[in-house]
């Protein structure tokens, strides 16, 4: 399985061995939507694919103090993308149902989550021979190939997380639509972890040199 996330397109991969999965985010949306016409496949929309910190806004004049904001509810995102899949979504009430502002921990959680649902086994049967691509948030990507990478950054096994300010130093930036490439296999001994491979990252040479910029100080220029 080859596994292709881009950070809110695309990478032209016109078989119908694709597969897309793309956060709840507009943004996200908007960015899956080209592809997903331009090859006529659909997008399945996942609620854990959000950007670190959640969907909120800082009404306060210190900027400090983050509160819940509304995503889109499931019949907003068919009504302006028809070929989604919202499956997975509440059926009523913003997608992300006003949960407060994540902290360090709980992303952390979810960036594992993530990828244990990539590594696993059924995931990994269904998309056989086939290419997946994940769109998602520059933070959260990097919070996922940490997980996908490294696993053990994350102290899963005593589930305290240690995603703190240290790890959060740590880390890879990604620009607004690049592209990352995992190739992941079973492994050939039960109970083993799968074989994940990073084959590129942060790559942006689909983008007009125009719209390429550069990375600064951990930041797209975009």
């Amino acid at each position: 399985m080859h596994a292709y996330t881009t950070t809110n397109t695309t990478h032209t991969h016109t078989h119908t061995g694709l597969s897309i999965y793309s956060s709840a985010v507009r943004r996200a949306l908007e960015t899956a939507a080209p592809l997903a016409k331009k090859i006529g496949a659909p997008v399945t929309v996942m609620p854990d694919l959000y950007e670190v910190g959640g969907i909120y806004c800082n009404p306060h004049a210190d900027h400090m103090r983050h509160e819940p904001a509304a995503g889109m509810t499931s019949q907003e995102i068919v009504t302006a993308f028809p070929f989604m899949n919202v499956s997975n979504l509440p059926a009523t009430g913003p997608w992300n149902q006003m949960k407060p502002f994540d902290d360090g921990a709980a992303d952390a959680r979810r960036a594992v989550s993530v990828a244990a649902w990539l590594l696993s086994p059924e995931f990994i049967e269904q998309h056989r021979k086939k290419s997946v691509l994940i769109v998602t948030h520059s933070e959260f990507m990097d919070l996922l190939t940490k997980a996908l990478m490294n696993p053990l950054l994350f102290a899963v096994e005593s589930g305290n997380f240690t995603h703190t300010r240290d790890l959060a130093r740590l880390g890879h930036a990604f620009q607004n639509t690049s592209l990352t490439h995992f190739a992941i296999s079973p492994s050939k001994q039960p109970q083993q972890r799968p074989h994940v491979r990073m084959l590129y990252l942060n790559r942006v040479d689909h983008l007009p040199q125009t719209l390429g910029g550069l990375i600064d100080n951990g930041r797209a220029k975009l």
